[in-house]
């Protein structure tokens, strides 16, 4: 499902091997899981991880997540 624009991220952003990841909220009122690209400097859509996997991840440290939101 289409990520919603602009994008809005649900819950908290966590830390997967150093990329801040979260989840977004979807046009049909769900949620996908994305990853911060700081090459684009936005958030990505991710196939590799679900949702399961990103509320067992570390949270990412408060200075980095704000710096992105």
């Amino acid at each position: 499902m289409a990520l919603k624009s602009p994008i809005r991220i649900v819950g908290t952003i966590r830390d997967w091997n150093d990329t801040p990841v979260a989840l977004a909220e979807t046009d049909d009122g769900g949620a996908s899981v994305v990853g911060w690209s700081s090459i684009n400097s936005s958030w990505v859509e991710l196939d590799n991880l679900s949702a399961a996997s990103v509320a067992g991840l570390p949270l990412l440290e408060k200075a980095r997540a704000d710096s992105i939101q």
